[in-house]
Parts: C-alpha cells; structure tokens; sequence
C-alpha cells in the first residue's frame, strides 16, 4: 500500500481497485503509536466527523423543513432550515477541503470518487440552504 496505509482507504482508491486479498496467516505485530502515525491522519479524523455531521445536519434541516412546511405561519421564511442546511453545506466544505489541504496526496494520481461525491455534495447542500432562505410558505 502507498507510504504506510494499513487499510483500503475508498477516498484515494477508485471503485477499480480493490483491496489486497491477505492469505491466512498469523498477525504481524503493530508497530508502537508513535511510529505508526503520519501527517494527514489527523486530517483524515477530521474529515471522517465532518462527513458524517454534514449529513446529520442535511437530514435536521429537512425535518425543519417539513415541520414548518406543515404548522408555520402563512407568509413566513423557513430561515431554521436554511441556517441548518448551510452549516450542513459548510461542514461538508471544511471535511474537504481539509482532506484536500492537509490529508497528504495519493501516490496514483488522483483522488477517489469519495472525493468527488464530497465536494458535490458541499455544492448541493450550499444551493439547497439558499434556496430554502429565499423560499417562503405560500397561502
């Protein structure tokens, strides 16, 4: 594996490569800790909370939505939903653009395709959290 990864990591692998196939055998011993870390794993810690919290964020700001959707006042801004989407679609920049940043450059040319699907779900969550502050409930 490339400098040192002990696992498949989908975020620098494209969906073509598999993960190696280990013949049974006995474990090798871990290294100590302080041997074993390099610079991005922090990183990657960071980026694996943030994903996962934009995500949970996505879902809160649609449940606000239907909740105001269905007993807010006529007239009024769903700003609850639109603030909670934003900080989805800011949660998702900031989970990639640390990857991108800090998260160390694959040795095979490019980034996987979680990568991509990262920063285009950033985009989505960044157009769906205007549009739900510019949408207002109808009569």
């Amino acid at each position: 594996m490339a400098q040192g990864h002990s696992q498949w990591d989908p975020w620098i692998h494209s969906r073509h490569e598999l993960p190696p196939v280990r013949a049974h055998r006995a474990p090798r011993p871990r290294p100590p800790p302080a041997l074993h870390r390099h610079p991005g794993q922090a990183c990657l810690r960071a980026t694996r909370g943030l994903l996962p919290t934009a995500l949970l964020l996505s879902a809160a700001s649609f449940g606000l939505f239907l909740w105001q959707l269905r007993g807010g006042p006529r007239g009024s801004f769903f700003t609850p939903a639109g603030g909670t989407q934003l900080l989805a679609a800011l949660a998702a920049l900031l989970g990639a653009g640390l990857y991108a940043a800090r998260g160390g450059r694959p040795l095979a040319g490019g980034f996987g395709y979680c990568f991509a699907l990262a920063w285009a779900a950033a985009a989505l969550a960044l157009g769906s959290g205007c549009a739900y502050l510019r949408l207002r409930k109808g009569a």
